[in-house]
């Protein structure tokens, strides 16, 4: 496996640790500070695959890095586990969306710096 798909499962295990939190109602927010500096890593790698990212205004690199796909996948993966835990669906969808968002944007301005 390479790098981004290593870092890729990274995310995938504290997504699963979020959501086993809000299951005992426990605070997520060094969970989620844990993600984005995984994220902050996977735009490093996708800067050093693509270094033309230097070159791009912030909305163009969101549309260059963004993965639909990927972030689908995780939707479906907190999804199931919170209702197999018994949690609302819907707030888990919008918590994650907003943690996707935040992962995105901590790699734009990344980006944007180098």
């Amino acid at each position: 496996m390479n790098k981004l798909g290593l870092l890729r499962k990274e995310i995938d295990i504290i997504d699963k640790k979020i959501v086993y939190c809000l299951i005992r109602k426990k605070s997520v927010k060094e969970l989620v500070e844990q993600r984005i500096k995984i994220g902050l890593k996977i735009a490093k790698v996708k800067l050093a695959e693509d270094n033309s990212l230097r070159n791009l205004n912030k909305q163009k690199i969101i549309t260059k890095i963004r993965n639909k796909k990927r972030e689908n996948e995780i939707m479906r993966n907190v999804c199931f586990l919170a209702m197999k835990n018994g949690l609302d669906n819907n707030k888990v969808e919008r918590l994650f969306k907003k943690i996707i968002l935040k992962t995105i944007e901590a790699e734009v301005e990344f980006i944007l710096s180098k």
